[in-house]
């Protein structure tokens, strides 16, 4: 099975131009599908019917992933058997007759604006506060993802004019950053970073660790972890959480769709509406909780 999965990827980077990192979350979704087949017993992918893709439905369901989650794997595996059916390595595909399950719809976590000030007031003035103080201001000023902003680089960042270019797997886009933003970063850039520069390491990363080299993922989680904690907000803070504090406070003061969606870096509005309705739930929510005749 491993053979035919690396066929698979290759086929696709070759026909589909696909990124390096959807290459990678099918991999990883094809291979877990191996490891739970082959501990069910069945070692060759011509033995996987509809029953064992159930079950691993199931399985991934049992494990508390989210229904997107579920259907993401359920994609990948419909597109890997069906490779294998037009290679005529197998008859039918098993993935034929499961459907996905229905999305549940959730409520967006944000924090409010107070939230949001007490919380990137945390960072100190040393070195690892100013640094963090700019990559915070840059998540809440433009929106961006985790892995959007570790991967900026000084390039990307224009101080004269304010705004930020974000390059992803789809597209570049230019996002304006405030001057509170703006003024967090020229001091990083101008004050700070040099100190988190190594010798023997070559970077043009914007964000830096103590080794010199760009802040990784984990690393970016656990600062903003830790400064919640030392904030005491009542919220398990994320950086998704601050993407979406982003989104909401732009829409609830009067920003237009298409601009908080171009931002966002939404493939389509119907994503960028959902901050239209977590809008309006809380003006309703504050309405009927002051309103004298509510």
């Amino acid at each position: 099975m491993r053979d035919y999965i690396e066929q698979y990827l290759e086929n696709l980077k070759i026909k589909k131009n696909i990124s390096k990192n959807t290459r990678l979350s099918y991999e990883r979704d094809l291979k877990r599908l191996m490891i739970f087949c082959i501990d069910s017993g069945v070692h060759d992918v011509t033995e996987i019917h509809y029953t064992h893709i159930k079950k691993y439905m199931d399985f991934l369901q049992d494990e508390g992933k989210a229904d997107t989650t579920v259907g993401r794997h359920l994609v990948t595996l419909r597109g890997f058997f069906r490779y294998l059916e037009q290679i005529h390595v197998i008859e039918h595909n098993p993935c034929q007759r499961i459907s996905a399950p229905k999305k549940t719809v959730q409520v967006l976590q944000t924090m409010s604006l107070e939230e949001v000030e007490l919380f990137l007031k945390q960072p100190d003035q040393s070195q690892k506060g100013m640094r963090d103080r700019a990559m915070l201001e840059v998540l809440y000023a433009t929106g961006m993802r985790v892995s959007e902003i570790i991967g900026l680089t000084l390039l990307d960042v224009n101080l004269p004019l304010s705004y930020i270019r974000c390059q992803n797997d789809k597209k570049a886009r230019i996002i304006p950053m405030g001057e509170t933003c703006r003024q967090a970063v020229e001091k990083y850039m101008n004050d700070t970073r040099q100190q988190f520069i190594r010798e023997n390491i070559q970077t043009d990363a914007l964000f830096l660790n103590y080794q010199g080299k760009a802040l990784t993922r984990q690393g970016f989680w656990k600062i903003v972890k830790a400064y919640a904690e030392q904030a005491q907000i009542d919220k398990k803070i994320t950086p998704h959480m601050l993407r979406h504090s982003f989104a909401s406070h732009m829409v609830q003061n009067g920003a237009d769709l298409d601009a908080v969606k171009e931002m966002m870096g939404h493939s389509d509005i119907v994503s960028t509406q959902r901050y239209l309705n977590h809008g309006n739930h809380k003006i309703k929510e504050e309405y009927l909780k002051a309103h004298p005749r509510a």
